[in-house]
């Protein structure tokens, strides 16, 4: 493990930072680029064109309801989401990511709400 620049953004990273060393190394990314590279494979594999949601560059995910109101996203709040194909539901169990870098990952994953609010 070592330093290396990041294919994406050309930022140095230094492997011996982060438990997941090998990863960035594998995929010569830096930590905050396989963090995106992560959860657009998980949006496109995993989550299914209605269990995330990207509003004005946020990325959040949409989980299944939970009795555990400690173990929901943003205490349980209701959001009320409305997608780019029209598709509108309402969800208690939204976690958030983070804002979604400009340029690469925000051309990668461009937003797919038209409304998203609480």
């Amino acid at each position: 493990m070592g330093k290396f620049i990041c294919k994406i953004c050309g930022a140095e990273e230094n492997t011996e930072r982060w438990t997941n060393g090998k990863e960035l190394e594998t995929h010569q990314m830096c930590q905050s680029c396989n963090h995106w590279r992560e959860q657009h494979e998980l949006d496109k594999t995993k989550r299914g064109e209605h269990g995330y949601a990207i509003f004005n560059g946020r990325h959040y995910t949409l989980l299944p309801h939970t009795d555990a109101q400690i173990f929901r996203g943003f205490g349980g709040r209701k959001f009320t989401v409305k997608f780019n194909d029209g598709y509108e539901t309402v969800c208690d169990n939204v976690w958030y990511q983070g804002d979604i870098p400009e340029g690469y990952w925000r051309e990668k994953m461009p937003d797919n709400v038209t409304y998203l609010v609480s």
